[in-house]
């Protein structure tokens, strides 16, 4: 399943670093250090391919489909 073209495990991969707390989900280059430490390649190839935006502008959209759940 894609949101906004983006595959529902980059959303699933963001959400896990957004409740890991250690860096500021707006600082793109600390999520990908994260995302690299926590070997998230499909995190990291979109921000590499400058995509990360659109994680942000769907975020609401993956949380309201279902695909990631804000405990």
């Amino acid at each position: 399943m894609k949101i906004g073209g983006i595959d529902k495990s980059v959303f699933q991969q963001y959400e896990a670093i957004r409740r890991l707390g250690s860096t500021n989900m707006s600082d793109k280059n600390g999520v990908r250090e994260t995302a690299k430490i926590c070997d998230f390649k499909e995190l990291v190839e979109i921000i590499d391919r400058g995509d990360y935006s659109k994680i942000s502008k769907n975020y609401a959209k993956a949380l309201a489909s279902g695909v990631i759940r804000r405990d």
